[in-house]
């Protein structure tokens, strides 16, 4: 497993892009450095993240992914002890890590099976995101997908 901290706000796909003269997308000076820095933060792990690349099986393996976005407890708990609705939607804060992640371990983010994620509040006035990531071998895959088959009492897997 490898576990990546930073110092880093979640970053939502919303504010990710903006629109040039022509009307194309492009992503925003401010996303760029956002990549750099959690790019940075993924390399100053090289020596595990290059285990793991080697020890990761295109045709055996899947990712599981997980988030933990710690954000400054005033900017997400509102006065009267609610989530506030003013803040990013955990799922937009997804995607631009998951391509990061994708280029540095030279993996397809499409091999992320499991993704999950949390806000937590932090007393400091400070963001910080860990993620984790797992492999997990594609039979456990199957196990799971029986296991969640009977519960919803969908048709059972085949295994090819």
């Amino acid at each position: 497993m490898i576990e990546i901290a930073t110092e880093l706000c979640p970053y939502s796909i919303n504010n990710a892009y903006v629109k040039t003269k022509k009307y194309y997308k492009v992503k925003s000076k401010k996303t760029v450095n956002w990549i750099e820095q959690f790019t940075y933060g993924c390399l100053s792990i090289r020596a595990q993240i290059d285990r793991f690349k080697r020890d990761f099986k295109h045709s055996e393996d899947y990712l599981e992914v997980s988030y933990y976005f710690f954000v400054p407890e005033r900017k997400l708990i509102t006065k009267k002890g609610g989530i506030t609705q003013r803040r990013n939607d955990l799922c937009n804060s997804f995607k631009i890590p998951n391509d990061v992640l994708g280029k540095v371990l030279d993996i397809d983010d499409a091999v992320i099976c499991q993704l999950d994620g949390m806000k937590l509040p932090i007393s400091l006035n400070k963001y910080f995101m860990v993620v984790t990531i797992d492999k997990k071998e594609i039979a456990d895959l199957y196990d799971l997908s029986t296991h969640f088959q009977k519960r919803f009492n969908i048709c059972q897997p085949t295994r090819t």
